[in-house]
């Protein structure tokens, strides 16, 4: 499970941690032959990933499978970010095992395990002697812009070329906090600070 869901584009960028805390709260479900995991139109809960059997996606108007599953493939991406109907409905072609992960689980977890990352960070920043004298506004302001130059945005789920062409462009010119962000007095201002 671990490494199909590091394989999978919305995943793949997640700490070992919180991986591990999704994993634990993913729950097996069995599907006898012919039966619809997801059916096209209804609302979008959850994510799932094959771990036996073979599984086969359609779409209504068109009358062949659109999508084969088997183990170690993923489908079910969207539900976790957004409450749209599904664009197709799965049944499995086999007795499967799949595991779900809930949207609600999920961004729970995500929430959680992002709020004591922040944490940490504010404890480690209250250490440093050469910051003793922030307040926590501007503590809280500094690790917000660690935070942007730490976590990278993830991917879309299906680059187009067009989008794997636009990668190559080079990074933004600023990227050190302390390079983008002064703190004078309790106020934010952009710029570089006085050295």
């Amino acid at each position: 499970i671990m490494h199909s869901l590091m394989l999978n584009p919305l995943f793949e960028h997640l700490d070992m941690e919180l991986l591990h805390r999704i994993i634990d709260v993913m729950a097996e479900k069995k599907m006898p032959e012919a039966t619809n995991c997801i059916e096209q139109g209804e609302a979008g809960e959850y994510f799932f990933l094959v771990t036996e059997g073979q599984l086969s996606a359609f779409v209504k108007g068109v009358h062949k499978e659109v999508q084969k599953y088997g183990p170690g493939d993923c489908f079910g991406e969207l539900a976790l970010m957004y409450n749209s109907p599904r664009a197709a409905t799965v049944t499995a072609q086999t007795s499967a095992v799949v595991y779900g992960l809930g949207r609600k689980a999920f961004q729970g977890l995500v929430q959680a395990h992002n709020t004591g990352l922040k944490m940490g960070l504010d404890q480690s920043l209250q250490t440093v002697p050469m910051l003793k004298g922030l307040t926590d506004k501007q503590r809280a302001a500094l690790v917000h812009a660690m935070e942007d130059l730490q976590a990278p945005a993830p991917p879309p789920l299906s680059p187009s070329p067009r989008a794997r062409a636009a990668r190559a462009d080079p990074p933004p010119q600023n990227t050190h906090a302390l390079d983008t962000l002064v703190l004078r007095g309790g106020a934010e201002e952009r710029g570089t600070p006085d050295r």
